[in-house]
Protein backbone atom coordinates (compact mmCIF):
# COMPACT_ATOMS: atom_id res chain seq x y z
CA UNK A 1 0.00 0.00 0.00
CA UNK A 2 1.22 3.71 -0.54
CA UNK A 3 2.08 5.30 2.53
CA UNK A 4 3.64 8.34 2.55
CA UNK A 5 4.92 10.59 5.85
CA UNK A 6 7.98 12.40 6.52
CA UNK A 7 7.80 14.94 9.41
CA UNK A 8 11.05 16.66 8.15
CA UNK A 9 8.90 18.03 5.18
CA UNK A 10 6.02 20.76 5.90
CA UNK A 11 3.75 19.51 3.43
CA UNK A 12 3.22 16.03 6.13
CA UNK A 13 4.42 17.73 9.77
CA UNK A 14 3.07 21.39 9.85
CA UNK A 15 6.10 22.33 12.17
CA UNK A 16 8.83 20.44 9.96
CA UNK A 17 10.28 18.82 12.68
CA UNK A 18 8.90 16.58 15.69
CA UNK A 19 8.90 19.66 18.32
CA UNK A 20 6.63 22.38 18.53
CA UNK A 21 6.07 25.02 21.57
CA UNK A 22 3.28 24.45 23.11
CA UNK A 23 0.14 25.75 22.60
CA UNK A 24 0.69 25.81 19.04
CA UNK A 25 -1.78 23.88 16.45
CA UNK A 26 0.23 21.00 14.94
CA UNK A 27 -1.03 19.52 11.79
CA UNK A 28 -0.48 15.57 10.83
CA UNK A 29 -0.87 14.57 6.77
CA UNK A 30 -0.43 11.56 4.92
CA UNK A 31 -0.97 10.65 1.51
CA UNK A 32 -2.15 6.94 0.78
CA UNK A 33 -4.74 4.93 -1.14
CA UNK A 34 -6.31 3.48 2.13
CA UNK A 35 -9.81 4.13 3.01
CA UNK A 36 -9.08 4.75 6.73
CA UNK A 37 -6.57 5.99 8.87
CA UNK A 38 -5.88 7.00 12.53
CA UNK A 39 -2.75 8.94 14.19
CA UNK A 40 -2.03 6.96 17.58
CA UNK A 41 -0.52 9.12 19.79
CA UNK A 42 1.33 8.01 22.76
CA UNK A 43 1.86 10.57 25.69
CA UNK A 44 5.50 9.02 27.80
CA UNK A 45 4.69 10.55 31.17
CA UNK A 46 0.71 9.49 31.17
CA UNK A 47 1.77 6.30 29.54
CA UNK A 48 -1.12 6.15 27.47
CA UNK A 49 -2.44 6.11 24.31
CA UNK A 50 -4.74 8.58 22.39
CA UNK A 51 -6.08 7.56 18.87
CA UNK A 52 -6.84 10.52 16.72
CA UNK A 53 -9.18 9.52 13.38
CA UNK A 54 -7.89 11.71 9.97
CA UNK A 55 -9.96 12.84 8.07
CA UNK A 56 -9.59 12.26 4.09
CA UNK A 57 -9.43 15.98 2.13
CA UNK A 58 -8.11 16.47 -1.67
CA UNK A 59 -6.56 12.25 -1.12
CA UNK A 60 -5.01 12.91 1.97
CA UNK A 61 -5.25 12.10 5.30
CA UNK A 62 -4.74 14.63 8.02
CA UNK A 63 -6.02 15.67 11.96
CA UNK A 64 -5.41 18.82 13.96
CA UNK A 65 -4.53 19.09 17.62
CA UNK A 66 -3.93 21.92 19.60
CA UNK A 67 -4.18 20.70 23.08
CA UNK A 68 -1.30 18.70 23.77
CA UNK A 69 0.59 19.75 26.89
CA UNK A 70 4.43 20.24 27.38
CA UNK A 71 5.93 16.73 27.12
CA UNK A 72 7.70 13.73 25.28
CA UNK A 73 5.23 11.76 22.89
CA UNK A 74 5.54 8.82 20.48
CA UNK A 75 3.54 8.53 17.17
CA UNK A 76 2.49 5.81 14.72
CA UNK A 77 -0.06 5.29 12.19
CA UNK A 78 -3.15 2.92 11.51
CA UNK A 79 -4.09 2.41 7.71
CA UNK A 80 -6.65 0.08 6.60
CA UNK A 81 -5.43 -2.27 9.68
CA UNK A 82 -1.55 -1.59 8.45
CA UNK A 83 0.36 -0.14 11.34
CA UNK A 84 3.09 2.31 10.04
CA UNK A 85 6.14 3.70 11.85
CA UNK A 86 9.57 5.02 10.71
CA UNK A 87 12.29 3.91 9.34
CA UNK A 88 16.04 4.89 10.13
CA UNK A 89 15.60 7.59 7.45
CA UNK A 90 12.30 8.88 9.56
CA UNK A 91 10.37 7.81 6.37
CA UNK A 92 7.07 5.70 6.84
CA UNK A 93 7.31 2.18 6.76
CA UNK A 94 5.00 -0.84 7.26
CA UNK A 95 5.60 -3.07 10.45
CA UNK A 96 3.49 -6.26 10.79
CA UNK A 97 3.44 -6.52 14.48
CA UNK A 98 2.84 -3.49 16.51
CA UNK A 99 5.85 -4.40 19.08
CA UNK A 100 8.01 -4.07 16.57
CA UNK A 101 6.94 -0.59 15.23
CA UNK A 102 9.43 1.98 15.69
CA UNK A 103 7.62 5.21 16.48
CA UNK A 104 8.05 8.50 15.63
CA UNK A 105 9.24 11.37 18.30
CA UNK A 106 7.29 14.61 18.88
CA UNK A 107 8.31 17.14 22.01
CA UNK A 108 6.27 20.23 23.06
CA UNK A 109 8.07 22.20 24.89
CA UNK A 110 7.40 25.67 27.14
CA UNK A 111 6.39 28.64 24.49
CA UNK A 112 8.78 30.32 26.57
CA UNK A 113 11.40 28.36 26.02
CA UNK A 114 14.21 30.27 24.32
CA UNK A 115 18.04 29.57 24.31
CA UNK A 116 20.99 32.17 24.38
CA UNK A 117 21.52 33.57 20.91
CA UNK A 118 25.26 35.10 21.42
CA UNK A 119 27.12 31.35 21.24
CA UNK A 120 24.76 30.71 17.79
CA UNK A 121 27.14 30.88 15.00
CA UNK A 122 30.11 30.95 17.50
CA UNK A 123 33.02 28.72 18.08
CA UNK A 124 33.97 27.14 21.57
CA UNK A 125 37.42 25.99 22.45
CA UNK A 126 37.75 23.64 25.24
CA UNK A 127 40.83 24.15 27.75
CA UNK A 128 42.25 21.50 30.39
CA UNK A 129 43.68 24.70 32.50
CA UNK A 130 46.94 22.62 34.02
CA UNK A 131 47.98 22.13 30.51
CA UNK A 132 47.26 25.03 28.47
CA UNK A 133 49.79 27.71 29.61
CA UNK A 134 51.80 28.59 32.22
CA UNK A 135 52.50 32.49 32.61
CA UNK A 136 55.87 32.90 32.87
CA UNK A 137 55.00 36.34 35.42
CA UNK A 138 54.04 34.43 37.96
CA UNK A 139 55.93 32.67 40.53
CA UNK A 140 54.72 28.76 40.79
CA UNK A 141 52.83 27.07 44.17
CA UNK A 142 54.74 24.63 45.49
CA UNK A 143 53.18 21.06 44.44
CA UNK A 144 54.25 17.51 45.47
CA UNK A 145 54.78 17.06 41.92
CA UNK A 146 55.14 19.67 39.38
CA UNK A 147 57.21 18.61 36.01
CA UNK A 148 58.40 20.41 33.23
CA UNK A 149 56.18 21.19 30.55
CA UNK A 150 55.78 18.78 27.67
CA UNK A 151 56.76 16.06 29.57
CA UNK A 152 55.23 12.88 29.47
CA UNK A 153 52.70 12.74 32.22
CA UNK A 154 52.54 10.29 34.90
CA UNK A 155 50.29 7.40 34.38
CA UNK A 156 50.76 4.15 35.94
CA UNK A 157 49.51 3.04 38.92
CA UNK A 158 51.71 4.03 42.64
CA UNK A 159 52.47 1.41 45.03
CA UNK A 160 48.89 0.63 46.37
CA UNK A 161 47.87 0.05 42.71
CA UNK A 162 46.14 3.39 42.45
CA UNK A 163 46.20 6.27 39.79
CA UNK A 164 46.84 9.15 42.17
CA UNK A 165 46.34 11.86 39.18
CA UNK A 166 48.53 14.10 40.81
CA UNK A 167 51.15 15.40 38.68
CA UNK A 168 51.29 19.45 37.53
CA UNK A 169 52.56 21.38 35.27
CA UNK A 170 50.96 24.78 36.00
CA UNK A 171 49.05 25.82 33.59
CA UNK A 172 47.07 29.09 34.99
CA UNK A 173 44.57 32.09 34.66
CA UNK A 174 47.29 34.21 33.36
CA UNK A 175 48.78 32.13 31.20
CA UNK A 176 45.10 31.71 29.38
CA UNK A 177 44.78 35.21 29.23
CA UNK A 178 48.27 35.57 27.50
CA UNK A 179 46.93 33.34 24.87
CA UNK A 180 43.60 35.35 23.91
CA UNK A 181 45.23 36.67 21.02
CA UNK A 182 45.72 33.15 19.29
CA UNK A 183 41.89 32.09 20.30
CA UNK A 184 40.69 35.42 18.84
CA UNK A 185 42.60 34.88 15.59
CA UNK A 186 41.54 31.35 15.34
CA UNK A 187 37.74 32.71 15.70
CA UNK A 188 36.86 31.79 19.12
CA UNK A 189 34.11 33.37 21.05
CA UNK A 190 33.44 30.94 24.04
CA UNK A 191 36.11 29.50 26.08
CA UNK A 192 34.95 25.62 28.22
CA UNK A 193 37.35 25.45 31.06
CA UNK A 194 37.59 22.34 32.70
CA UNK A 195 37.25 22.62 36.82
CA UNK A 196 39.04 25.48 38.35
CA UNK A 197 37.76 24.99 41.91
CA UNK A 198 40.13 24.22 44.39
CA UNK A 199 41.15 20.19 43.95
CA UNK A 200 43.58 17.69 45.09
CA UNK A 201 43.85 16.29 41.32
CA UNK A 202 45.21 17.92 38.24
CA UNK A 203 41.66 17.28 36.39
CA UNK A 204 40.36 18.90 39.57
CA UNK A 205 36.35 16.78 39.35
CA UNK A 206 37.17 16.25 43.02
CA UNK A 207 36.21 19.41 44.61
CA UNK A 208 38.22 20.52 47.65
CA UNK A 209 36.09 23.72 48.04
CA UNK A 210 33.69 25.10 45.74
CA UNK A 211 34.20 28.92 46.79
CA UNK A 212 38.23 28.96 46.36
CA UNK A 213 40.21 28.85 43.06
CA UNK A 214 43.22 26.23 42.81
CA UNK A 215 46.45 27.90 44.10
CA UNK A 216 48.09 26.87 41.24
CA UNK A 217 45.74 28.29 38.56
CA UNK A 218 45.83 31.87 40.49
CA UNK A 219 43.75 34.30 42.47
CA UNK A 220 40.29 36.21 42.49
CA UNK A 221 42.18 39.20 40.70
CA UNK A 222 43.70 36.80 38.36
CA UNK A 223 40.21 35.23 36.90
CA UNK A 224 38.44 38.49 37.30
CA UNK A 225 40.89 39.94 34.43
CA UNK A 226 41.09 36.77 32.38
CA UNK A 227 37.10 37.28 32.16
CA UNK A 228 37.47 40.48 31.75
CA UNK A 229 40.29 40.97 29.00
CA UNK A 230 38.47 38.32 27.12
CA UNK A 231 34.88 39.81 27.06
CA UNK A 232 36.84 42.65 25.48
CA UNK A 233 37.89 40.14 23.09
CA UNK A 234 34.74 38.81 22.14
CA UNK A 235 35.12 35.97 23.89
CA UNK A 236 33.31 34.64 27.07
CA UNK A 237 33.98 32.14 29.85
CA UNK A 238 31.99 28.67 30.35
CA UNK A 239 33.06 26.87 33.61
CA UNK A 240 32.54 23.46 34.19
CA UNK A 241 30.43 23.05 37.23
CA UNK A 242 30.88 19.12 39.27
CA UNK A 243 28.13 19.33 41.21
CA UNK A 244 27.83 14.94 41.70
CA UNK A 245 30.39 14.41 43.74
CA UNK A 246 33.60 16.59 46.22
CA UNK A 247 36.60 14.88 46.61
CA UNK A 248 37.15 12.76 50.00
CA UNK A 249 39.69 15.50 50.35
CA UNK A 250 37.67 18.59 50.51
CA UNK A 251 36.15 21.04 53.35
CA UNK A 252 32.61 19.15 52.81
CA UNK A 253 34.15 15.50 53.51
CA UNK A 254 37.47 15.97 54.78
CA UNK A 255 38.29 12.47 55.24
CA UNK A 256 42.14 13.26 55.97
CA UNK A 257 41.69 15.91 58.47
CA UNK A 258 43.43 18.54 56.13
CA UNK A 259 40.71 21.24 56.68
CA UNK A 260 39.99 22.98 60.07
CA UNK A 261 36.20 22.68 59.79
CA UNK A 262 34.31 19.97 60.87
CA UNK A 263 33.85 17.38 57.66
CA UNK A 264 30.89 14.75 57.24
CA UNK A 265 33.56 11.89 57.13
CA UNK A 266 35.00 12.90 61.11
CA UNK A 267 31.51 13.59 62.40
CA UNK A 268 27.52 12.88 61.83
CA UNK A 269 27.48 16.71 63.84
CA UNK A 270 28.96 18.25 60.65
CA UNK A 271 26.89 20.93 58.85
CA UNK A 272 27.97 18.58 55.72
CA UNK A 273 27.07 15.29 56.73
CA UNK A 274 23.49 15.44 55.00
CA UNK A 275 25.48 15.93 51.93
CA UNK A 276 26.12 12.36 51.82
CA UNK A 277 25.16 9.01 52.14
CA UNK A 278 26.86 6.68 54.81
CA UNK A 279 26.08 2.81 54.80
CA UNK A 280 28.25 2.03 57.33
CA UNK A 281 29.52 5.53 59.53
CA UNK A 282 32.49 6.46 58.35
CA UNK A 283 34.57 4.28 56.28
CA UNK A 284 31.64 2.78 53.99
CA UNK A 285 29.73 5.52 51.81
CA UNK A 286 28.28 6.20 48.44
CA UNK A 287 31.14 7.37 45.73
CA UNK A 288 30.58 7.62 42.07
CA UNK A 289 31.06 4.82 40.14
CA UNK A 290 32.90 3.09 42.97
CA UNK A 291 35.96 5.46 43.54
CA UNK A 292 35.59 6.03 47.06
CA UNK A 293 37.74 9.57 46.38
CA UNK A 294 34.92 10.47 45.39
CA UNK A 295 32.08 10.72 47.98
CA UNK A 296 28.49 11.14 45.92
CA UNK A 297 25.99 13.76 46.74
CA UNK A 298 22.87 12.57 48.66
CA UNK A 299 20.46 13.09 45.94
CA UNK A 300 17.94 14.48 48.63
CA UNK A 301 19.94 17.16 50.12
CA UNK A 302 18.83 20.55 49.50
CA UNK A 303 21.63 22.19 51.06
CA UNK A 304 23.53 21.27 49.23
CA UNK A 305 21.73 22.07 46.11
CA UNK A 306 20.90 25.34 47.91
CA UNK A 307 24.60 26.23 48.71
CA UNK A 308 25.27 25.66 44.85
CA UNK A 309 22.58 27.93 43.58
CA UNK A 310 22.57 30.65 46.12
CA UNK A 311 26.43 30.38 46.80
CA UNK A 312 28.77 29.33 44.08
CA UNK A 313 26.60 29.91 41.04
CA UNK A 314 26.53 33.20 42.30
CA UNK A 315 30.09 33.51 43.09
CA UNK A 316 31.07 32.77 39.39
CA UNK A 317 28.54 35.25 37.30
CA UNK A 318 29.48 37.69 39.88
CA UNK A 319 33.30 37.55 38.07
CA UNK A 320 31.03 37.68 34.58
CA UNK A 321 31.15 34.23 32.97
CA UNK A 322 28.69 33.48 30.70
CA UNK A 323 27.75 29.89 31.14
CA UNK A 324 28.09 26.43 33.23
CA UNK A 325 28.62 23.28 31.93
CA UNK A 326 27.33 20.43 33.91
CA UNK A 327 29.68 17.43 34.86
CA UNK A 328 27.44 14.36 34.24
CA UNK A 329 23.77 16.21 34.30
CA UNK A 330 22.36 12.81 34.05
CA UNK A 331 22.96 11.75 37.57
CA UNK A 332 22.12 15.27 39.14
CA UNK A 333 18.09 14.95 40.04
CA UNK A 334 15.75 16.80 37.62
CA UNK A 335 14.53 19.45 40.75
CA UNK A 336 18.17 20.55 40.93
CA UNK A 337 19.16 20.80 36.87
CA UNK A 338 16.01 23.42 37.06
CA UNK A 339 17.44 24.87 40.20
CA UNK A 340 20.86 25.69 38.47
CA UNK A 341 19.12 27.16 35.50
CA UNK A 342 16.84 29.70 37.48
CA UNK A 343 19.71 30.73 39.25
CA UNK A 344 21.60 31.07 35.97
CA UNK A 345 18.97 33.08 34.21
CA UNK A 346 18.65 35.67 37.17
CA UNK A 347 22.22 36.03 37.49
CA UNK A 348 22.32 36.54 33.70
CA UNK A 349 19.62 36.05 31.28
CA UNK A 350 22.01 34.98 28.50
CA UNK A 351 24.12 32.57 30.11
CA UNK A 352 24.42 29.10 28.98
CA UNK A 353 23.96 25.67 30.58
CA UNK A 354 25.46 22.96 29.05
CA UNK A 355 24.97 19.14 29.77
CA UNK A 356 27.43 16.36 29.37
CA UNK A 357 25.20 13.44 28.12
CA UNK A 358 26.69 10.50 25.94
CA UNK A 359 23.29 9.85 23.79
CA UNK A 360 20.29 11.06 22.76
CA UNK A 361 19.08 13.61 25.26
CA UNK A 362 15.70 14.33 24.28
CA UNK A 363 14.87 10.83 25.27
CA UNK A 364 17.56 10.03 27.26
CA UNK A 365 16.74 7.28 30.14
CA UNK A 366 19.14 7.53 32.98
CA UNK A 367 18.00 5.53 35.99
CA UNK A 368 14.92 4.36 35.43
CA UNK A 369 13.39 8.41 34.98
CA UNK A 370 13.05 9.89 31.53
CA UNK A 371 14.76 12.81 31.01
CA UNK A 372 13.23 16.26 30.32
CA UNK A 373 15.86 18.29 29.45
CA UNK A 374 14.60 20.09 26.36
CA UNK A 375 11.02 20.55 27.68
CA UNK A 376 12.24 24.22 28.21
CA UNK A 377 12.80 24.07 31.93
CA UNK A 378 16.76 22.64 31.91
CA UNK A 379 19.35 22.56 29.46
CA UNK A 380 20.41 24.80 26.43
CA UNK A 381 22.67 23.04 25.32
CA UNK A 382 24.65 19.24 25.61
CA UNK A 383 27.79 17.98 24.32
CA UNK A 384 27.05 15.71 21.06
CA UNK A 385 28.74 12.65 21.14
CA UNK A 386 26.22 11.10 19.07
CA UNK A 387 27.16 13.33 16.50
CA UNK A 388 30.87 12.79 16.88
CA UNK A 389 30.57 8.97 17.12
CA UNK A 390 28.42 9.11 13.27
CA UNK A 391 30.93 11.47 12.04
CA UNK A 392 34.24 9.42 13.13
CA UNK A 393 32.07 6.09 11.97
CA UNK A 394 31.72 7.54 8.25
CA UNK A 395 34.88 9.09 7.69
CA UNK A 396 36.96 5.84 8.60
CA UNK A 397 34.45 3.72 6.65
CA UNK A 398 32.84 5.65 3.95
CA UNK A 399 29.73 4.55 4.82
CA UNK A 400 27.15 7.49 5.26
CA UNK A 401 23.68 5.51 6.36
CA UNK A 402 24.68 6.27 10.59
CA UNK A 403 25.97 10.27 10.27
CA UNK A 404 22.48 10.47 7.83
CA UNK A 405 20.82 8.74 10.51
CA UNK A 406 21.73 11.11 13.22
CA UNK A 407 21.72 13.94 11.24
CA UNK A 408 17.85 13.71 10.82
CA UNK A 409 17.04 12.79 13.90
CA UNK A 410 18.67 15.45 15.77
CA UNK A 411 16.76 17.99 13.23
CA UNK A 412 13.96 16.53 14.26
CA UNK A 413 13.98 15.80 17.70
CA UNK A 414 15.68 19.02 19.15
CA UNK A 415 14.04 22.00 19.75
CA UNK A 416 15.24 24.68 17.04
CA UNK A 417 16.75 26.87 19.35
CA UNK A 418 18.30 23.80 21.50
CA UNK A 419 19.30 22.61 17.75
CA UNK A 420 21.64 25.84 16.78
CA UNK A 421 23.06 25.34 20.20
CA UNK A 422 24.22 22.21 20.43
CA UNK A 423 27.87 21.74 21.59
CA UNK A 424 29.47 19.86 18.73
CA UNK A 425 32.51 17.85 19.22
CA UNK A 426 35.60 15.82 17.90
CA UNK A 427 37.19 14.81 20.97
CA UNK A 428 37.53 16.19 25.11
CA UNK A 429 39.31 14.94 27.62
CA UNK A 430 36.97 12.26 27.98
CA UNK A 431 37.98 10.81 24.61
CA UNK A 432 41.37 9.56 22.73
CA UNK A 433 42.62 12.56 20.59
CA UNK A 434 40.30 12.84 16.95
CA UNK A 435 43.93 12.74 15.36
CA UNK A 436 44.40 9.47 16.59
CA UNK A 437 41.16 8.09 16.08
CA UNK A 438 40.89 9.19 12.10
CA UNK A 439 43.77 7.25 11.95
CA UNK A 440 42.22 4.34 12.01
CA UNK A 441 45.12 2.55 13.70
CA UNK A 442 44.61 0.41 16.62
CA UNK A 443 44.91 2.67 19.85
CA UNK A 444 46.25 0.92 22.93
CA UNK A 445 44.13 0.84 25.99
CA UNK A 446 46.74 0.03 28.38
CA UNK A 447 48.50 2.47 30.21
CA UNK A 448 52.38 1.49 29.14
CA UNK A 449 51.37 0.91 25.34
CA UNK A 450 49.48 3.78 24.87
CA UNK A 451 51.92 5.78 26.61
CA UNK A 452 54.43 4.25 23.49
CA UNK A 453 52.02 4.88 20.78
CA UNK A 454 52.49 7.16 17.69
CA UNK A 455 50.63 7.17 14.61
CA UNK A 456 53.33 6.39 11.54
CA UNK A 457 53.55 8.60 8.66
CA UNK A 458 51.20 7.13 6.16
CA UNK A 459 48.49 6.66 9.55
CA UNK A 460 49.41 10.56 10.30
CA UNK A 461 49.03 11.80 6.71
CA UNK A 462 45.70 9.77 6.01
CA UNK A 463 44.30 11.24 9.37
CA UNK A 464 44.95 15.04 8.59
CA UNK A 465 43.30 14.35 5.52
CA UNK A 466 39.65 13.17 7.71
CA UNK A 467 40.48 15.82 10.11
CA UNK A 468 40.31 18.31 7.91
CA UNK A 469 36.56 17.11 6.61
CA UNK A 470 35.56 16.79 10.41
CA UNK A 471 36.19 20.13 10.73
CA UNK A 472 33.95 21.31 8.08
CA UNK A 473 31.78 19.48 9.12
CA UNK A 474 31.70 20.67 12.70
CA UNK A 475 31.79 24.51 10.89
CA UNK A 476 29.03 24.20 8.91
CA UNK A 477 26.32 21.62 10.29
CA UNK A 478 24.21 23.39 13.09
CA UNK A 479 25.01 23.65 16.76
CA UNK A 480 28.53 25.19 17.76
CA UNK A 481 31.55 23.63 16.95
CA UNK A 482 34.02 23.21 19.75
CA UNK A 483 37.84 22.51 19.56
CA UNK A 484 39.62 20.68 21.91
CA UNK A 485 42.63 22.36 22.92
CA UNK A 486 46.09 20.97 20.42
CA UNK A 487 43.04 19.68 18.11
CA UNK A 488 43.49 22.25 15.81
CA UNK A 489 47.37 21.55 15.38
CA UNK A 490 46.82 17.90 14.86
CA UNK A 491 48.29 16.45 18.78
CA UNK A 492 47.82 12.49 18.64
CA UNK A 493 47.21 10.88 22.00
CA UNK A 494 45.17 7.95 23.59
CA UNK A 495 42.73 7.73 26.35
CA UNK A 496 43.79 10.03 29.60
CA UNK A 497 46.14 10.82 30.75
CA UNK A 498 47.57 11.36 26.65
CA UNK A 499 44.68 13.38 25.62
CA UNK A 500 45.70 15.65 28.33
CA UNK A 501 49.37 16.88 26.88
CA UNK A 502 50.56 20.10 27.30
CA UNK A 503 49.80 22.35 24.40
CA UNK A 504 52.58 23.52 22.36
CA UNK A 505 52.34 26.67 20.76
CA UNK A 506 54.93 26.98 17.81
CA UNK A 507 54.61 23.43 16.53
CA UNK A 508 52.07 21.31 15.22
CA UNK A 509 50.59 21.07 11.83
CA UNK A 510 49.88 24.63 10.21
CA UNK A 511 47.67 23.60 7.40
CA UNK A 512 45.55 22.05 9.88
CA UNK A 513 45.42 25.56 11.72
CA UNK A 514 44.95 27.77 8.67
CA UNK A 515 41.92 25.39 7.91
CA UNK A 516 40.27 26.20 10.72
CA UNK A 517 41.00 29.59 10.75
CA UNK A 518 39.49 29.74 7.25
CA UNK A 519 36.85 27.79 8.80
CA UNK A 520 35.68 30.44 11.55
CA UNK A 521 36.23 33.50 9.22
CA UNK A 522 33.73 31.69 6.57
CA UNK A 523 31.20 30.99 9.73
CA UNK A 524 31.73 34.73 10.85
CA UNK A 525 30.88 36.31 7.58
CA UNK A 526 27.30 33.62 6.84
CA UNK A 527 24.90 34.43 9.72
CA UNK A 528 23.55 31.34 8.33
CA UNK A 529 25.21 28.88 10.30
CA UNK A 530 23.70 31.10 13.30
CA UNK A 531 19.93 29.57 12.66
CA UNK A 532 19.21 28.60 9.46
CA UNK A 533 17.87 25.39 8.63
CA UNK A 534 19.60 22.37 7.63
CA UNK A 535 18.43 19.55 5.15
CA UNK A 536 20.34 16.62 4.06
CA UNK A 537 20.94 16.62 0.18
CA UNK A 538 22.27 13.61 -0.36
CA UNK A 539 24.16 11.02 1.31
CA UNK A 540 25.73 7.97 -0.79
CA UNK A 541 28.78 6.35 -2.72
CA UNK A 542 30.91 7.83 0.81
CA UNK A 543 29.70 11.23 -0.47
CA UNK A 544 27.42 13.59 2.49
CA UNK A 545 26.32 16.78 1.26
CA UNK A 546 23.94 19.23 3.46
CA UNK A 547 22.60 22.14 2.62
CA UNK A 548 22.03 25.59 5.44
CA UNK A 549 19.86 27.87 4.52
CA UNK A 550 17.88 31.29 5.73
CA UNK A 551 16.04 33.82 3.47
CA UNK A 552 19.11 35.27 2.10
CA UNK A 553 22.03 32.78 1.73
CA UNK A 554 22.22 28.75 0.72
CA UNK A 555 25.20 27.03 1.38
CA UNK A 556 26.08 23.69 0.29
CA UNK A 557 28.69 21.52 1.65
CA UNK A 558 29.72 18.50 0.19
CA UNK A 559 32.08 15.59 1.66
CA UNK A 560 33.73 12.60 -0.01
CA UNK A 561 35.07 10.44 2.58
CA UNK A 562 34.82 7.26 -0.23
CA UNK A 563 36.48 5.81 -2.41
CA UNK A 564 36.14 7.23 -5.84
CA UNK A 565 35.81 10.92 -7.40
CA UNK A 566 32.34 12.38 -7.31
CA UNK A 567 31.85 14.65 -10.15
CA UNK A 568 29.67 17.80 -8.71
CA UNK A 569 28.21 20.36 -10.50
CA UNK A 570 28.84 23.46 -8.99
CA UNK A 571 26.30 26.06 -10.80
CA UNK A 572 29.10 28.76 -11.10
CA UNK A 573 28.91 29.32 -7.36
CA UNK A 574 31.73 30.60 -5.11
CA UNK A 575 33.57 27.91 -3.16
CA UNK A 576 34.03 29.41 -0.02
CA UNK A 577 37.39 27.89 1.34
CA UNK A 578 39.70 28.52 -1.92
CA UNK A 579 37.48 31.88 -2.76
CA UNK A 580 37.04 30.23 -6.55
CA UNK A 581 33.90 30.55 -8.99
CA UNK A 582 33.47 26.94 -9.67
CA UNK A 583 31.64 25.24 -12.64
CA UNK A 584 31.97 21.75 -12.65
CA UNK A 585 34.16 20.08 -10.33
CA UNK A 586 35.78 16.55 -9.20
CA UNK A 587 35.54 16.27 -6.13
CA UNK A 588 38.57 13.21 -4.80
CA UNK A 589 38.37 11.11 -2.50
CA UNK A 590 38.71 12.90 1.30
CA UNK A 591 38.02 16.59 -0.09
CA UNK A 592 35.19 18.83 0.51
CA UNK A 593 33.52 21.79 -0.92
CA UNK A 594 31.40 24.64 0.64
CA UNK A 595 29.63 26.76 -2.15
CA UNK A 596 27.52 29.63 -1.73
CA UNK A 597 24.46 30.80 -3.25
CA UNK A 598 22.99 34.58 -2.60
CA UNK A 599 19.01 34.69 -2.64
CA UNK A 600 18.97 38.24 -2.03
Amino acid sequence: MKFLYYPLDKNYLSSGCGTIKHGNALSFKVDTLGEECNLILFNDKLGKEVVYKMQKVDGFFSVTISDLEVGLYFYYFVCDGLIFGRDEFLQAVNYKDLNDVQKYQLTVYKKNYKTPDWLKGGVIYQIFPDRFNRSKKIKLKAKPNMKKWGEMPDFLPDENGKILNNDFYGGNFLGIEEKLPYLKELGVTAIYLNPISKSYSNHRYDTSDYLSFDDLLGTDEQFASLVNTAEKNGIRIIFDGVYNHTGDDSVYFNKYGTYDELGAYQSKDSKYYSWYTFQKFPNLYTSWWGINVLPTINKNSKEFENFITDKVIKRYFDFGVFGTRLDVVDELPSTFVKKIRKAIKKHNPDGVLIGEVWEDATNKIAYSRRCEYFLGEELDSVMNYPLKNSLINYLTTGKTANLKQTVLEQINNYPPCALNLLMNILGTHDTERILSVLSGAKIPSDRLSASMFNLTENERELAIERLKLAFVFLFTIYGVPSIYYGDEIGFEGAKDPFNRSCMIFNGGDKNILNLVKKLSKIRSENKVFKQGETTVKYADNGVFSFIRQDDETEITVILNAGNYDFLVDCDNLEELVSGKTLTKYNLERNSYLILKRRLK
